[in-house]
């Protein structure tokens, strides 16, 4: 096997893997502008078997005084939100990540538009 960077000659046999296996459970990856780095992985023959890259994503973490009125903490978690999507429009991020622990947060967090990632989240410490 052979792994080198993605070609956007590429592309096309992806958009068709892509259909065959894949459609139903996410949309095509725009490798060309939301990837650090892409690769693909050949067999002997160079007929490629997998690919993929890093996507930089965004995550909001907050601290909140839990003392405080939760009026006050809806309020400043609204302050936060608006300039962290603001600045996730500047640096063309379409998303912000959030991962919660507990139920009270996951659910304001839905009332203000967050919504479930497809697949299970999980993490690898590098």
């Amino acid at each position: 096997m052979n792994i080198r960077a993605l070609k956007e000659s590429d592309l096309p046999l992806l958009r068709a893997i892509h259909a065959q296996h894949f459609s139903e459970e996410f949309e095509f990856p725009d490798f060309v502008s939301k990837f650090l780095c892409c690769f693909a992985v050949e067999d002997s023959d160079g007929n490629i078997i997998s690919a993929g890259g890093i996507r930089p994503i965004l995550e909001l973490v907050m601290l909140t005084d839990k003392s405080e009125s939760a009026r006050k903490r809806h309020n400043a978690m609204f302050n936060i939100l608006s300039a962290s999507s603001y600045f996730a429009r500047q640096g063309n991020f379409d998303q912000i990540h959030g991962f919660v622990q507990g139920q009270e947060w996951e659910n304001i967090l839905r009332k203000v538009g967050f919504v479930p990632t497809k697949g299970n989240a999980l993490v690898l410490n590098i």
